[in-house]
């Protein structure tokens, strides 16, 4: 996608990663809400009854999906806005750190999960304002969002009958 950005001029890109994004979308949320539903049941098959308590772990990484179709930052490659990502990465790191430290010592792995999930969330929350407030890209025009919305909320309800 980041050469169709370079090539086609912003209108045209944010149509087409909005119309690929959605077909991702299509594929990848499901998947990952039948891993979610099957892992408790899996893991021990897969692996043995020791790696039970990984498929919490495996559960809260699955929710990474929602941050991942989410693709702002090929528009921002695309328009050479290489630094900023750099720099909002480096936020996210940070974040993923001391959220790190601090879910630890509460939910173990999980918690860790858990700072990754939100740091990610974060990252592309910070890149979809800067795309706006600097390029004057809206997030409505690549993200389809009520579609992502609705597949948000039921991998956050599969995570919550799961857990």
């Amino acid at each position: 996608m980041v050469p169709k950005v370079a090539q086609l001029g912003i209108a045209e890109a944010v149509k087409t990663i909005r119309q690929e994004s959605l077909k991702l979308m299509h594929l990848f949320f499901p998947i990952s809400i039948g891993f979610m539903l099957v892992s408790e049941w899996l893991y021990p098959r897969l692996f043995n009854p020791d790696f039970i308590e990984s498929a919490a772990v495996f559960n809260v990484y699955l929710l990474l999906v929602v941050s991942r179709l989410v693709f702002p930052q090929t528009l921002l490659i695309g328009l050479k806005k290489t630094k900023t990502i750099m720099a909002v990465a480096g936020l996210e790191l940070a974040v993923n750190f001391g959220l790190s430290v601090l879910f630890v010592q509460q939910f173990g792995l999980v918690g860790i999960a858990f700072a990754t999930v939100i740091a990610s969330v974060l990252d592309k929350f910070v890149l979809m304002i800067w795309l706006k407030s600097s390029e004057g890209v809206s997030p409505i025009s690549y993200w389809p969002w009520k579609w992502h919305l609705g597949y948000t909320v039921v991998i956050g309800l599969a995570y919550w009958f799961v857990a």
